[in-house]
Protein backbone atom coordinates (compact mmCIF):
# COMPACT_ATOMS: atom_id res chain seq x y z
CA UNK A 1 0.00 0.00 0.00
CA UNK A 2 2.94 2.32 0.57
CA UNK A 3 3.85 1.91 -3.10
CA UNK A 4 0.29 2.68 -4.24
CA UNK A 5 0.32 5.85 -2.16
CA UNK A 6 3.75 6.79 -3.51
CA UNK A 7 2.54 6.36 -7.11
CA UNK A 8 -0.45 8.64 -6.60
CA UNK A 9 1.63 11.38 -5.03
CA UNK A 10 4.37 11.14 -7.66
CA UNK A 11 1.99 11.34 -10.62
CA UNK A 12 0.08 14.25 -9.12
CA UNK A 13 3.24 16.32 -8.68
CA UNK A 14 4.81 15.47 -12.06
CA UNK A 15 4.74 19.04 -13.33
CA UNK A 16 6.56 20.33 -10.22
CA UNK A 17 9.26 17.71 -9.85
CA UNK A 18 12.93 18.20 -10.56
CA UNK A 19 14.95 16.06 -12.92
CA UNK A 20 16.80 14.30 -10.10
CA UNK A 21 13.62 12.75 -8.61
CA UNK A 22 13.23 9.01 -9.20
CA UNK A 23 10.27 7.01 -10.38
CA UNK A 24 8.40 4.88 -7.78
CA UNK A 25 9.29 1.23 -7.41
CA UNK A 26 6.82 -0.40 -9.80
CA UNK A 27 8.06 -3.92 -8.98
CA UNK A 28 6.75 -3.66 -5.38
CA UNK A 29 3.44 -2.37 -6.69
CA UNK A 30 3.05 -5.34 -8.99
CA UNK A 31 3.81 -7.63 -6.05
CA UNK A 32 0.80 -6.13 -4.27
CA UNK A 33 -1.38 -6.80 -7.34
CA UNK A 34 -0.17 -10.41 -7.57
CA UNK A 35 -0.95 -10.95 -3.88
CA UNK A 36 -4.50 -9.67 -4.42
CA UNK A 37 -5.00 -12.06 -7.34
CA UNK A 38 -3.64 -15.06 -5.40
CA UNK A 39 -5.82 -14.28 -2.39
CA UNK A 40 -8.87 -14.04 -4.63
CA UNK A 41 -8.08 -17.37 -6.28
CA UNK A 42 -7.44 -18.99 -2.89
CA UNK A 43 -10.75 -17.70 -1.51
CA UNK A 44 -12.64 -18.91 -4.55
CA UNK A 45 -10.95 -22.32 -4.37
CA UNK A 46 -11.72 -22.71 -0.66
CA UNK A 47 -15.36 -21.80 -1.07
CA UNK A 48 -15.72 -24.13 -4.05
CA UNK A 49 -14.05 -26.98 -2.10
CA UNK A 50 -16.16 -26.70 1.05
CA UNK A 51 -19.48 -25.88 -0.57
CA UNK A 52 -19.29 -27.75 -3.85
CA UNK A 53 -21.72 -30.48 -2.75
CA UNK A 54 -24.02 -28.29 -0.70
CA UNK A 55 -27.76 -29.01 -0.91
CA UNK A 56 -29.05 -26.83 1.89
CA UNK A 57 -30.67 -23.66 0.46
CA UNK A 58 -28.82 -21.51 2.98
CA UNK A 59 -25.50 -23.07 1.99
CA UNK A 60 -26.33 -22.68 -1.68
CA UNK A 61 -27.20 -19.01 -1.10
CA UNK A 62 -23.95 -18.52 0.79
CA UNK A 63 -22.09 -20.25 -2.04
CA UNK A 64 -23.66 -17.90 -4.62
CA UNK A 65 -22.85 -14.81 -2.56
CA UNK A 66 -19.26 -15.93 -2.05
CA UNK A 67 -18.87 -16.75 -5.72
CA UNK A 68 -20.21 -13.32 -6.72
CA UNK A 69 -17.92 -11.60 -4.24
CA UNK A 70 -14.92 -13.45 -5.62
CA UNK A 71 -15.88 -12.51 -9.21
CA UNK A 72 -16.29 -8.87 -8.20
CA UNK A 73 -12.94 -9.00 -6.41
CA UNK A 74 -11.33 -10.43 -9.53
CA UNK A 75 -12.85 -7.76 -11.75
CA UNK A 76 -11.76 -5.01 -9.39
CA UNK A 77 -8.27 -6.48 -9.20
CA UNK A 78 -7.91 -6.73 -12.98
CA UNK A 79 -9.38 -3.24 -13.45
CA UNK A 80 -7.08 -1.82 -10.85
CA UNK A 81 -4.09 -3.46 -12.48
CA UNK A 82 -5.11 -2.03 -15.86
CA UNK A 83 -5.58 1.45 -14.37
CA UNK A 84 -2.20 1.27 -12.68
CA UNK A 85 -0.56 0.16 -15.92
CA UNK A 86 -2.22 3.00 -17.85
CA UNK A 87 -1.16 5.53 -15.23
CA UNK A 88 2.36 4.19 -15.30
CA UNK A 89 2.46 4.50 -19.09
CA UNK A 90 1.16 8.06 -18.99
CA UNK A 91 3.72 9.07 -16.38
CA UNK A 92 6.53 7.56 -18.41
CA UNK A 93 5.31 9.25 -21.59
CA UNK A 94 5.10 12.62 -19.89
CA UNK A 95 8.55 12.22 -18.42
CA UNK A 96 9.93 11.19 -21.82
CA UNK A 97 8.23 14.14 -23.51
CA UNK A 98 9.64 16.57 -20.95
CA UNK A 99 13.12 15.17 -21.50
CA UNK A 100 12.74 15.39 -25.29
CA UNK A 101 11.48 18.99 -25.10
CA UNK A 102 14.47 19.91 -22.98
CA UNK A 103 16.88 18.39 -25.47
CA UNK A 104 15.12 20.13 -28.40
CA UNK A 105 15.36 23.47 -26.60
CA UNK A 106 19.06 22.96 -26.02
CA UNK A 107 19.59 22.03 -29.68
CA UNK A 108 17.62 25.07 -30.84
CA UNK A 109 19.57 27.44 -28.60
CA UNK A 110 22.89 26.05 -29.77
CA UNK A 111 21.88 26.22 -33.46
CA UNK A 112 20.82 29.87 -33.12
CA UNK A 113 24.16 30.72 -31.53
CA UNK A 114 26.03 29.10 -34.42
CA UNK A 115 23.72 30.77 -36.96
CA UNK A 116 24.95 34.17 -35.78
CA UNK A 117 28.62 33.32 -36.25
CA UNK A 118 30.20 36.27 -38.07
CA UNK A 119 33.30 34.87 -39.73
CA UNK A 120 33.00 31.12 -40.37
CA UNK A 121 30.41 30.32 -43.05
CA UNK A 122 30.76 26.56 -42.50
CA UNK A 123 29.52 26.98 -38.91
CA UNK A 124 26.45 28.84 -40.17
CA UNK A 125 25.76 26.14 -42.78
CA UNK A 126 26.03 23.48 -40.06
CA UNK A 127 23.55 25.44 -37.95
CA UNK A 128 21.11 25.59 -40.89
CA UNK A 129 21.23 21.81 -41.31
CA UNK A 130 20.84 21.32 -37.56
CA UNK A 131 17.67 23.43 -37.68
CA UNK A 132 16.43 21.25 -40.55
CA UNK A 133 16.96 18.09 -38.51
CA UNK A 134 15.28 19.69 -35.50
CA UNK A 135 12.27 20.63 -37.63
CA UNK A 136 11.98 17.01 -38.71
CA UNK A 137 12.18 15.77 -35.11
CA UNK A 138 9.97 18.34 -33.37
CA UNK A 139 6.63 19.29 -34.91
CA UNK A 140 5.96 22.00 -32.31
CA UNK A 141 9.18 23.84 -33.24
CA UNK A 142 8.69 23.91 -37.02
CA UNK A 143 6.95 27.26 -37.19
CA UNK A 144 9.61 28.86 -34.98
CA UNK A 145 12.38 27.33 -37.07
CA UNK A 146 10.72 28.66 -40.23
CA UNK A 147 10.66 32.15 -38.74
CA UNK A 148 14.30 31.89 -37.66
CA UNK A 149 15.47 30.79 -41.11
CA UNK A 150 13.32 33.48 -42.75
CA UNK A 151 14.98 36.15 -40.62
CA UNK A 152 18.39 34.68 -41.46
CA UNK A 153 17.67 34.87 -45.21
CA UNK A 154 16.35 38.42 -44.90
CA UNK A 155 19.44 39.59 -43.01
CA UNK A 156 21.67 38.02 -45.64
CA UNK A 157 19.90 39.67 -48.61
CA UNK A 158 18.70 43.13 -47.62
CA UNK A 159 22.15 44.63 -46.86
CA UNK A 160 23.17 43.88 -50.46
CA UNK A 161 20.42 46.06 -51.96
CA UNK A 162 21.82 49.12 -53.70
CA UNK A 163 21.22 51.35 -56.74
CA UNK A 164 22.40 49.87 -60.00
CA UNK A 165 25.89 51.18 -60.78
CA UNK A 166 27.60 50.12 -64.04
CA UNK A 167 31.33 49.52 -64.00
CA UNK A 168 33.87 51.35 -66.16
CA UNK A 169 33.25 49.10 -69.18
CA UNK A 170 29.48 49.54 -68.92
CA UNK A 171 28.66 46.12 -67.45
CA UNK A 172 26.77 45.60 -64.23
CA UNK A 173 27.66 43.00 -61.63
CA UNK A 174 24.92 42.37 -59.11
CA UNK A 175 25.91 41.48 -55.55
CA UNK A 176 25.14 37.89 -54.58
CA UNK A 177 24.53 36.46 -51.08
CA UNK A 178 26.67 33.70 -49.66
CA UNK A 179 26.04 29.99 -50.01
CA UNK A 180 24.60 29.77 -46.49
CA UNK A 181 21.70 32.01 -47.54
CA UNK A 182 20.84 29.81 -50.52
CA UNK A 183 21.03 26.66 -48.39
CA UNK A 184 18.69 28.25 -45.83
CA UNK A 185 16.29 29.12 -48.67
CA UNK A 186 16.41 25.50 -49.86
CA UNK A 187 15.51 24.33 -46.36
CA UNK A 188 12.59 26.76 -46.27
CA UNK A 189 11.31 25.33 -49.56
CA UNK A 190 11.65 21.84 -48.14
CA UNK A 191 9.69 22.77 -45.02
CA UNK A 192 6.92 24.13 -47.23
CA UNK A 193 6.81 21.08 -49.46
CA UNK A 194 6.75 18.60 -46.57
CA UNK A 195 5.00 20.46 -43.74
CA UNK A 196 3.34 23.50 -45.43
CA UNK A 197 5.42 25.94 -43.34
CA UNK A 198 5.75 29.16 -45.36
CA UNK A 199 8.76 31.44 -45.20
CA UNK A 200 7.87 34.98 -44.12
CA UNK A 201 9.69 37.52 -46.30
CA UNK A 202 6.96 40.13 -46.74
CA UNK A 203 8.22 43.60 -47.72
CA UNK A 204 11.70 42.26 -48.44
CA UNK A 205 13.82 45.10 -49.86
CA UNK A 206 16.38 43.71 -52.28
CA UNK A 207 16.83 45.85 -55.38
CA UNK A 208 19.56 44.82 -57.85
CA UNK A 209 20.56 41.65 -56.00
CA UNK A 210 21.55 38.45 -57.79
CA UNK A 211 19.25 35.70 -56.49
CA UNK A 212 19.39 33.44 -59.53
CA UNK A 213 18.62 29.77 -58.82
CA UNK A 214 17.27 30.57 -55.37
CA UNK A 215 14.48 28.30 -54.13
CA UNK A 216 11.67 29.90 -52.13
CA UNK A 217 8.65 27.77 -52.95
CA UNK A 218 5.57 28.82 -51.01
CA UNK A 219 7.27 31.87 -49.49
CA UNK A 220 5.40 35.02 -48.52
CA UNK A 221 6.96 37.88 -50.50
CA UNK A 222 4.03 40.27 -50.45
CA UNK A 223 4.78 43.92 -51.21
CA UNK A 224 8.47 43.14 -51.61
CA UNK A 225 10.70 45.50 -53.60
CA UNK A 226 12.84 43.40 -55.94
CA UNK A 227 13.36 45.76 -58.87
CA UNK A 228 16.26 44.93 -61.16
CA UNK A 229 16.96 41.66 -59.36
CA UNK A 230 18.34 38.53 -60.94
CA UNK A 231 15.98 35.57 -60.56
CA UNK A 232 16.97 33.42 -63.53
CA UNK A 233 16.08 29.75 -62.92
CA UNK A 234 14.63 30.66 -59.51
CA UNK A 235 11.94 28.45 -57.97
CA UNK A 236 9.02 30.43 -56.61
CA UNK A 237 6.22 27.90 -57.06
CA UNK A 238 3.08 28.71 -55.03
CA UNK A 239 4.82 31.76 -53.59
CA UNK A 240 2.75 34.82 -52.69
CA UNK A 241 4.13 37.90 -54.44
CA UNK A 242 1.03 40.05 -54.28
CA UNK A 243 1.78 43.70 -55.13
CA UNK A 244 5.50 42.93 -55.34
CA UNK A 245 7.71 45.16 -57.49
CA UNK A 246 9.80 43.25 -60.02
CA UNK A 247 10.32 45.96 -62.61
CA UNK A 248 13.27 45.20 -64.89
CA UNK A 249 13.88 41.94 -63.04
CA UNK A 250 15.31 38.93 -64.85
CA UNK A 251 13.21 35.81 -64.38
CA UNK A 252 14.24 33.81 -67.42
CA UNK A 253 13.40 30.10 -67.00
CA UNK A 254 12.06 30.82 -63.53
CA UNK A 255 9.35 28.60 -62.01
CA UNK A 256 6.29 30.40 -60.67
CA UNK A 257 3.71 27.66 -61.06
CA UNK A 258 0.62 28.42 -59.01
CA UNK A 259 2.15 31.60 -57.63
CA UNK A 260 0.09 34.67 -56.76
CA UNK A 261 1.21 37.93 -58.38
CA UNK A 262 -2.02 39.89 -58.24
CA UNK A 263 -1.24 43.58 -58.56
CA UNK A 264 2.47 42.90 -59.05
CA UNK A 265 4.59 45.18 -61.21
CA UNK A 266 6.77 43.44 -63.78
CA UNK A 267 7.25 46.25 -66.29
CA UNK A 268 10.21 45.60 -68.57
CA UNK A 269 10.84 42.29 -66.81
CA UNK A 270 12.33 39.30 -68.62
CA UNK A 271 10.30 36.11 -68.27
CA UNK A 272 11.44 34.19 -71.33
CA UNK A 273 10.80 30.43 -71.05
CA UNK A 274 9.35 30.98 -67.57
CA UNK A 275 6.86 28.50 -66.05
CA UNK A 276 3.75 30.46 -65.11
CA UNK A 277 1.04 27.82 -65.42
CA UNK A 278 -2.01 28.51 -63.20
CA UNK A 279 -0.37 31.68 -61.92
CA UNK A 280 -2.58 34.53 -60.73
CA UNK A 281 -1.64 37.84 -62.35
CA UNK A 282 -4.92 39.70 -61.91
CA UNK A 283 -4.36 43.43 -62.31
CA UNK A 284 -0.62 42.91 -62.75
CA UNK A 285 1.52 45.21 -64.87
CA UNK A 286 3.66 43.53 -67.53
CA UNK A 287 4.11 46.45 -69.91
CA UNK A 288 6.95 45.87 -72.38
CA UNK A 289 7.82 42.63 -70.57
CA UNK A 290 9.40 39.73 -72.45
CA UNK A 291 7.46 36.48 -72.18
CA UNK A 292 8.73 34.69 -75.26
CA UNK A 293 7.96 30.95 -75.14
CA UNK A 294 6.72 31.32 -71.59
CA UNK A 295 4.04 28.92 -70.34
CA UNK A 296 0.95 30.67 -69.01
CA UNK A 297 -1.59 27.87 -69.41
CA UNK A 298 -4.69 28.40 -67.24
CA UNK A 299 -3.16 31.56 -65.82
CA UNK A 300 -5.43 34.38 -64.65
CA UNK A 301 -4.49 37.71 -66.23
CA UNK A 302 -7.82 39.48 -65.87
CA UNK A 303 -7.42 43.26 -66.16
CA UNK A 304 -3.66 42.85 -66.48
CA UNK A 305 -1.64 45.33 -68.55
CA UNK A 306 0.56 43.82 -71.24
CA UNK A 307 1.06 46.87 -73.44
CA UNK A 308 3.88 46.18 -75.87
CA UNK A 309 4.63 42.83 -74.24
CA UNK A 310 6.45 40.17 -76.25
CA UNK A 311 4.60 36.85 -76.19
CA UNK A 312 6.08 35.14 -79.24
CA UNK A 313 5.66 31.38 -79.00
CA UNK A 314 4.09 31.65 -75.56
CA UNK A 315 1.40 29.23 -74.35
CA UNK A 316 -1.79 30.74 -72.95
CA UNK A 317 -4.14 27.81 -73.39
CA UNK A 318 -7.16 28.07 -71.11
CA UNK A 319 -5.95 31.38 -69.68
CA UNK A 320 -8.25 34.21 -68.59
CA UNK A 321 -7.51 37.67 -70.00
CA UNK A 322 -10.83 39.37 -69.32
CA UNK A 323 -10.36 43.12 -69.67
CA UNK A 324 -6.62 42.71 -70.26
CA UNK A 325 -4.75 45.35 -72.24
CA UNK A 326 -2.54 43.87 -74.97
CA UNK A 327 -2.18 46.97 -77.12
CA UNK A 328 0.82 46.57 -79.39
CA UNK A 329 1.71 43.15 -77.99
CA UNK A 330 3.67 40.71 -80.15
CA UNK A 331 1.67 37.50 -80.52
CA UNK A 332 3.54 35.70 -83.27
CA UNK A 333 2.97 31.96 -82.80
CA UNK A 334 1.23 32.44 -79.46
CA UNK A 335 -1.11 29.58 -78.48
CA UNK A 336 -4.51 30.98 -77.50
CA UNK A 337 -6.75 27.91 -77.32
CA UNK A 338 -9.84 28.48 -75.13
CA UNK A 339 -8.55 31.84 -73.91
CA UNK A 340 -11.18 34.20 -72.50
CA UNK A 341 -10.66 37.60 -74.16
CA UNK A 342 -13.97 39.26 -73.27
CA UNK A 343 -13.51 43.01 -72.81
CA UNK A 344 -9.83 42.65 -73.74
CA UNK A 345 -8.03 45.27 -75.82
CA UNK A 346 -6.12 43.68 -78.71
CA UNK A 347 -5.67 46.69 -80.95
CA UNK A 348 -2.45 47.12 -82.92
CA UNK A 349 -1.13 43.72 -81.85
CA UNK A 350 1.58 42.20 -84.00
CA UNK A 351 1.07 38.94 -85.96
CA UNK A 352 -2.36 38.21 -84.47
CA UNK A 353 -4.22 36.08 -87.03
CA UNK A 354 -7.79 35.00 -87.61
CA UNK A 355 -6.73 31.38 -87.04
CA UNK A 356 -5.48 32.24 -83.57
CA UNK A 357 -8.75 33.95 -82.68
CA UNK A 358 -10.93 31.09 -83.96
CA UNK A 359 -10.41 29.16 -80.71
CA UNK A 360 -10.77 32.02 -78.20
CA UNK A 361 -13.77 33.49 -76.40
CA UNK A 362 -14.68 36.91 -77.78
CA UNK A 363 -17.62 39.26 -77.40
CA UNK A 364 -18.60 42.57 -78.93
CA UNK A 365 -16.77 44.38 -76.12
CA UNK A 366 -13.44 42.91 -77.21
CA UNK A 367 -11.42 45.58 -78.98
CA UNK A 368 -9.81 44.38 -82.20
CA UNK A 369 -8.23 45.99 -85.22
CA UNK A 370 -10.80 46.87 -87.91
CA UNK A 371 -9.99 43.95 -90.24
CA UNK A 372 -10.37 41.41 -87.41
CA UNK A 373 -13.43 43.10 -86.00
CA UNK A 374 -15.23 42.93 -89.38
CA UNK A 375 -14.51 39.22 -89.60
CA UNK A 376 -15.78 38.27 -86.15
CA UNK A 377 -18.47 40.91 -85.63
CA UNK A 378 -19.89 41.84 -89.03
CA UNK A 379 -23.11 43.01 -87.36
CA UNK A 380 -21.10 45.54 -85.37
CA UNK A 381 -18.84 47.25 -87.89
CA UNK A 382 -16.12 49.38 -86.33
CA UNK A 383 -16.51 53.11 -86.38
CA UNK A 384 -14.26 55.27 -88.48
CA UNK A 385 -10.90 54.87 -86.78
CA UNK A 386 -9.03 57.88 -85.58
CA UNK A 387 -5.34 58.24 -86.46
CA UNK A 388 -3.56 56.07 -83.87
CA UNK A 389 -1.10 57.58 -81.52
CA UNK A 390 2.37 56.05 -81.74
CA UNK A 391 3.17 53.56 -79.02
CA UNK A 392 5.44 54.97 -76.39
CA UNK A 393 8.17 52.53 -75.56
CA UNK A 394 9.74 54.73 -72.95
CA UNK A 395 10.62 53.14 -69.67
CA UNK A 396 7.72 53.14 -67.20
CA UNK A 397 8.19 54.69 -63.84
CA UNK A 398 9.44 52.41 -61.10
Amino acid sequence: WRNVWELGGWAGMLGKQKKEQKLPDWRNLWRVVVVFVLLGLAAYGGIFFFLRGATDPEQESLYDVAQTAVVILGVVTVGGAAAIQYRKQRVLEQASEMERDTKCSERLTKAIEHLGHDTNVSIRIGAVYELKRLAEDSAKDREDITKILSAFVRMGIEPLSSPQKPTANGTVTLPRPGSDIFIAADILSLLFEEYQCRASLDRLYAEHVDLSRISLNGAYLREAVLNGGGFDCAKLNEANLRETELNKAELNRAELIGAELNGAKLNWAELNWAELNETKLIGAELNWAELNEAKLNKAKLNWAKLIGAKLMGAELNGAELIGAELIGAELNGTELNDVDLNWADLRRTTSLTIEQLETVLLDKNTKLDPNLSRHFFPEHPPTTPQPPEPLQSSEPSV
